[in-house]
């Protein structure tokens, strides 16, 4: 198994509890995890991007620009558990998991058995609940545009994304927009300075 961001508290925590499993695991920054994924194919990459001094964002378009060189690998990602919706609905990477600090210690359990080989499609079911349309609206929300602008870009009613906009927070479990506003900022900015 191939570890990025064993240098937390998280982070040294499923280390250990790997090791404990006997799970081998080597430690590499993100760039070199990436740069080398097809010399490790077929394993699994996991990447702990809590407090990591990167929004998660950041992390979210590095990955999918880099989809094509990990396609061979199981993707796990650790991330704040505040942001994991976020992170599931716009990882455009086809074998992922997202868990978070708070995630059951099955879900980790499942990824020691990853390490002995390719994952079974169940561990990789869907996480998304967002149709193609909202994860489109969620994109060009994270990316800053208002919804005036997006009904001009996607050409839709601008009633209909406030509709596809109040979805997506029904679907995410927020309360209002202002939740998904909120959420956004801390999606899009380093988690060190956030409450």
């Amino acid at each position: 198994m191939l570890m990025c961001g064993n240098d937390n508290f998280v982070g040294r925590g499923v280390s250990e509890y790997l090791k404990s499993k006997d799970v081998p695991i080597r430690t590499f920054r993100r760039e070199e995890m990436i740069s080398q994924s097809s010399l490790y194919r077929h394993h699994t990459m996991l990447f702990n991007i809590i407090d990591n001094g990167q929004s998660c964002a950041d992390f979210v378009d590095f990955l999918n620009k880099n989809r094509f060189k990990v396609y061979d690998n199981n993707i796990v990602i650790i991330t704040d558990s505040l942001v994991a919706k976020l992170c599931v609905e716009l990882l455009y990477v086809e074998k992922a998991i997202v868990l978070t600090e708070k995630s059951p210690l099955r879900d980790f359990n499942q990824i020691a058995s990853l390490s002995q080989g390719p994952g079974h499609s169940r561990t990789f079911r869907s996480q998304k609940k967002l149709t193609d349309r909202e994860q489109q609206i969620l994109s060009l929300l994270v990316g800053g545009y208002s919804a005036k602008e997006i009904s001009e870009l996607v050409n839709l009613n601008y009633k209909t994304i406030q509709t596809h906009k109040m979805k997506i927070v029904l679907k995410l479990g927020l309360t209002n927009t202002s939740d998904l506003n909120k959420l956004i900022v801390r999606f899009n900015h380093c988690l060190s300075f956030l409450p």
